[in-house]
């Protein structure tokens, strides 16, 4: 489970790595790089709080891994926890955005608001929905449906990383990871 878990992180660093990436070699300003980076870095850190909850929860979701109705309700009051754990950090950083990244990182990268509160978003579906359900396939051993997933948002968020960075510059890129994690918690 632990190389699962490592393996995970790695795919989530990758996709922000992406994303600095494309921002760099489409827009070509270093400043915009540096102000996603500064956008990113809160929303995917925060990602140690769901994982932690799944990391105590794995455990108990392989040992129920052939009773559905158990399987059925563990998730769901994991994500009905999640949700509300969730969607209390999520509201707290949209609002105080602002001064979260004045107080944290300066007034210099105030530009990178915009993105954060998309980001803070996408850490409200992949914390809630996508570590949960992702994590409650690979306990039952459905890897290759979460191959598949991999895949499909892996393309998806290509594709829409590129579109999006040369139409609507970093917040393009911070709206591909929240449709990205919707889609692959849809998936």
């Amino acid at each position: 489970f632990l190389d699962k878990e490592e393996n995970y992180n790695k795919l989530i660093k990758g996709e922000n790595m992406l994303d600095v990436f494309l921002i760099g070699f489409l827009l070509k300003d270093s400043l915009l790089v540096a102000s996603y980076k500064i956008a990113t870095i809160i929303p995917f850190a925060m990602n140690f709080l769901p994982m932690t909850i799944i990391v105590y929860m794995y455990p108990y979701l392989v040992q129920a891994a052939n009773d559905k109705q158990m399987i059925k309700e563990k998730l769901q009051n994991l994500i009905k926890y999640m949700v509300i754990i969730n969607a209390l950090i999520s509201i707290f950083c949209i609002i105080f955005a602002d001064i979260i990244i004045r107080i944290i990182f300066g007034s210099k990268f105030i530009d990178s608001v915009p993105a954060f509160r998309i980001l803070m978003l996408s850490y409200f579906v992949i914390g809630s929905f996508r570590s949960p359900l992702g994590n409650t396939l690979s306990a039952l051993k459905k890897v290759k449906l979460n191959l598949i997933i991999v895949i499909v948002t892996g393309f998806l968020n290509i594709g829409l990383d590129y579109f999006l960075i040369i139409r609507y510059g970093m917040n393009g890129a911070a709206f591909t990871s929240l449709t990205v994690a919707s889609v692959s918690a849809l998936m």
